[in-house]
């Protein structure tokens, strides 16, 4: 049974500089776009978890705000449930998951792996 259109959203945002947060937002698109200040793209995670990031956020120089699964995210990302083409809230699996791949501080994994070196004995 497919659940019916939910107005509002449970999201996790991932601001430049700011730890991950969980807020609610209006499920539309004007409300996604002031999200992620901007035009949205949408980026697969898994078959119910996107990324909502600004599609022009590197041509408009905004700054690095996540490291997410080897690539570089620029300006507010939001973590978002899926089915289908619908979004929904992000579950408590989707949640999970998010936290353990955001990089916070943005930092890039090319960093980390320098550090690591420099730690190594």
């Amino acid at each position: 049974m497919r659940k019916a259109y939910d107005p509002f959203l449970r999201v996790l945002v991932k601001r430049p500089g700011l730890p991950l947060r969980a807020e609610v937002v209006e499920n539309t698109l004007r409300s996604m776009q002031e999200l992620v200040d901007g035009p949205i793209e949408c980026v697969t995670v898994t078959d119910d978890l996107a990324i909502v990031c600004n599609e022009e956020g590197r041509i408009r120089g905004l700054s690095p705000s996540a490291s997410i699964l080897r690539m570089q995210f620029v300006g507010p990302v939001a973590f978002v449930g899926v089915r289908g083409e619908d979004f929904m809230s992000i579950t408590r699996k989707g949640e999970r998951l998010v936290r353990q791949i955001v990089r916070e501080n943005g930092e890039t994994f090319r960093a980390i792996k320098n550090r690591k070196e420099k730690d190594a004995p």
